[in-house]
């Protein structure tokens, strides 16, 4: 009985696996998506696959991501080469788009092989599994075509072996993820900070070796006739040349009319750009004293989630997609911390997220990139995050408090009538 039942969810699994991926097929074809972004990823692929690693950066192309993500378009580039493709041709969207949709999938399959470790039930499974067809991540994939997925993935499975212990393999999937986006920088902390509480200087050497063997196993075919800081030079260009408060992000700064404007424009009695450092500091300060307090093996997820949410709401520079790692994070966290409250906050966040993106989508269809900074879309969309972000901390609030609320291997989760994921 149990070998037909295992059999039955297999089947089950496979066939929403399955689904999940034609959905994916049918929709990045055909949906052009953000212009500028797939303008580059295209171009980015012929090029590299034209000229090569070391003469990539040193063309006239306009290029502001990392090596990372350049090493995973060269393929691409040649097999349009290799079958002569239209550069405009839907099959050539695709390949570009199909990094992000198998990352799709990845992430899909490391939940649920998180629901197994926690031993949830399979309906419960069931439930997070549906996070392959939530309209926020097949936008960005699918539709938009941009590699928060792909980011993401590897953030992910760097905390996961974070939560194994498994440092050197964890440091080395975090540096490539920062290769690939500079966005990886803001979970870098919770890496420093899970290597100092294994007090083993052993362990942490050798995640520093793993590290900077990525990072050079990388880099190096693409820095041949470059200076020594011709990689930092690039991220700091990437950084400065977006100086608004919020890049069509529905944020804190958003909501006071900061949309697309300049950082250095006053806000109060300060201007936004130093509002945002003050608010990093705020949000590294508690990241930092909740870590260390909180002793619990699970603890990365929701202070990760923590973390995105916090730097996306009160952070310049935000684009719209930067809220992407929140979703996946919160379910990760409901996994461990199974509450109902959680799955709410993700919810709000896939809705808002949603818009954000979609909104934005559908202007640069009419060749609007920049969002009215008072339109009532932004404003409200923003006072709605602002709001799951209060409730988000109010939901977190109980679960570092409530030590009852945390699940273990041995441990089924169970409705009770106070609406809580109890454990059994």
């Amino acid at each position: 009985m149990e070998s037909q039942e295992n059999k039955r969810q297999s089947t089950i699994l496979f066939i929403i696996f399955l689904l999940a991926l034609v959905v994916r097929l049918f929709l990045a074809p055909f949906i052009p998506g953000y212009i500028s972004d797939m303008g580059c990823f295209q171009g980015w692929a012929d090029q590299v696959a034209k000229v090569g690693f070391s003469q990539f950066y040193s063309s006239d192309m306009f290029v502001d991501y990392p090596p990372g993500y350049i090493l995973v378009l060269y393929p691409i580039g040649k097999m349009r080469m290799l079958f002569n493709l239209d550069f405009n041709s839907p099959l050539f969207l695709l390949l570009v788009k199909l990094p992000s949709l198998i990352t799709d999938l990845a992430s899909g399959y490391l939940l649920l092989c998180a629901t197994r470790k926690t031993k949830l039930n399979f309906s419960v499974s069931l439930l997070l599994i549906l996070y392959l067809f939530n309209p926020a991540i097949l936008i960005n994939s699918a539709a938009w075509g941009q590699i928060d997925s792909f980011f993401t993935f590897l953030v992910v499975l760097s905390l996961w072996f974070i939560e194994e212990k498994r440092f050197p393999l964890a440091s080395a999937i975090m540096v490539y993820a920062l290769l690939v986006k500079p966005q990886a920088l803001f979970f870098f902390p919770i890496l420093l900070f899970a290597l100092l509480e294994n007090k083993n200087w052993k362990t942490f050497l050798q995640s520093v070796v793993a590290g900077l063997a990525v990072f050079l196993v990388v880099i190096l075919p693409f820095s041949w006739g470059k200076g020594m800081y011709w990689l930092i030079q690039k991220y700091q260009g990437t950084i400065s040349s977006y100086p608004y408060a919020s890049l069509n992000a529905f944020n804190f700064f958003a909501l006071t009319g900061g949309n697309w404007v300049e950082e250095i424009h006053s806000f109060l009695f300060l201007n936004y750009k130093i509002w945002g450092y003050i608010f990093l500091l705020i949000i590294l300060g508690a990241v930092t004293f909740l870590f260390f307090r909180w002793k619990n093996p699970y603890k990365i997820y929701p202070l990760s989630f923590f973390l995105i949410t916090s730097i996306f709401m009160f952070s310049s520079k935000m684009h719209e997609r930067y809220l992407y790692p929140a979703l996946i994070l919160a379910l990760l966290t409901f996994i461990y911390f199974p509450h109902r409250r959680v799955l709410f906050t993700y919810l709000g966040f896939s809705i808002t997220h949603f818009l954000n993106v979609g909104l934005v989508l559908l202007y640069s269809w009419y060749n609007v990139f920049h969002l009215y900074r008072y339109s009532p879309y932004v404003l409200a969309i923003s006072l709605a995050n602002l709001v799951l972000y209060a409730y988000a901390l109010y939901a977190g609030s109980h679960l570092y408090h409530d030590r009852k609320l945390t699940i273990s291997e041995e441990q089924l989760p169970l409705t009770n009538s106070s609406g809580e994921i109890t454990i059994k």
